[in-house]
């Protein structure tokens, strides 16, 4: 190991308060999977799930539960981000989200059109034809009033039908498969501010500057 990078362990070893602090994320609920109509269902071929043309909003959707890490920089807005294979025109994609705030009243919902905030998805590329990895984008979330370790409960909608009447028109594709959704925030820096990938380019840059000064120590 370069001294440089000696150096950099023992500072962080010695001072433990520097170490970015994060939380363990995962989905709390999974799908929901109607197999007897079979509206939804696991794809194991293509590590997702798939939702059938007759996929029926409110009442089928996968549900999830992400928790903000203490990396997060507070009060930033973010984006949630779904990525699937397309293979024809269309998606009709909804996301629906709300908001767990620790120490906070919260609402104990029955529905997914009470208190959740509806979001059509538009698609970051062109569709021409075949099968293209596809993301689609449901915008920003405004999350002035939140902090690390409050949660947000995402489900994801095939509106087909376009119940929501958020699209321009149904969509009659067969089945649509969803493999990944995930939220895109910016990390904060050493001193609390915002710094997007601050600490691996400091690093980076760093050892360029001590390797310029004093040569490769490997």
């Amino acid at each position: 190991m370069a001294k440089w990078n000696n150096k950099k362990v023992k500072q962080l070893r010695n001072n433990p308060s520097k170490y970015p602090w994060d939380d363990l994320r995962f989905p709390l609920t999974g799908a929901r999977l109607d197999i007897t109509a079979g509206r939804l269902d696991y794809d194991f071929f293509n590590g997702g799930v798939g939702f059938a043309a007759n996929a029926r909003f409110p009442e089928e959707p996968v549900s999830m539960l992400a928790q903000m890490p203490h990396e997060w920089l507070v009060g930033d807005e973010i984006k949630v981000h779904h990525h699937w294979p397309q293979e024809a025109a269309g998606g009709n994609w909804l996301l629906a989200w709300k908001k767990y705030i620790n120490g906070e009243t919260c609402n104990v919902d029955t529905d997914f059109t009470t208190t959740h905030t509806l979001a059509a998805g538009t698609e970051l590329f062109t569709y021409t034809s075949g099968t293209m990895y596809q993301i689609t984008d449901f915008g920003g979330i405004d999350m002035s009033d939140m902090g690390p370790s409050d949660c947000l409960h995402l489900v994801l909608f095939r509106d087909s039908a376009n119940t929501s009447t958020l699209f321009s028109g149904t969509d009659a594709t067969g089945v649509r498969i969803s493999c990944e959704l995930d939220i895109h925030y910016r990390k904060r820096g050493s001193n609390g501010t915002s710094n997007y990938l601050g600490s691996y380019f400091e690093y980076q840059h760093l050892g360029k500057d001590y390797e310029n000064q004093y040569g490769k120590d490997v």
